[in-house]
C-alpha cells in the first residue's frame, strides 16, 4: 500500500516527470545510465542549445530515444559523443 505523501507526489506529476523518475530510479539501482530530457541536457551541458542538440542528432548521430513526442538521452551516450567530437 502506498502512503498518502507518495500518492500526492505521484498524483501531481506529469507523465514525463513520472517516466524520468522511474527510469532514473531504476538506473541508479542497477548502476546503469541516467536519462535526461532535452531541457536537462541543455542545462547540464552549457555548450548545447536546442539547435545544436538537434544538429548533433541529425548530423552526428547523437543517440536518443522517444517516449511519445519527447526525446531523451542517456548520460553515457552524451559523454561518449562529446569525447568523439573532441578527437
Amino acid at each position: 500500500m502506498i502512503d498518502n505523501d507518495k500518492y500526492e507526489q505521484i498524483k501531481n506529476m506529469t507523465l514525463e516527470e513520472l517516466v524520468l523518475c522511474v527510469m532514473n530510479k531504476h538506473s541508479n539501482n542497477d548502476n546503469d545510465e541516467q536519462v535526461y530530457s532535452i531541457d536537462q541536457v541543455i542545462s547540464k551541458y552549457s555548450f548545447f542549445t536546442r539547435y545544436s542538440l538537434n544538429k548533433a542528432i541529425l548530423e552526428d548521430n547523437l543517440p536518443y530515444f522517444k517516449i511519445g513526442s519527447k526525446k531523451y538521452f542517456k548520460k553515457d551516450d552524451i559523454e561518449l559523443w562529446i569525447k568523439k567530437q573532441q578527437k
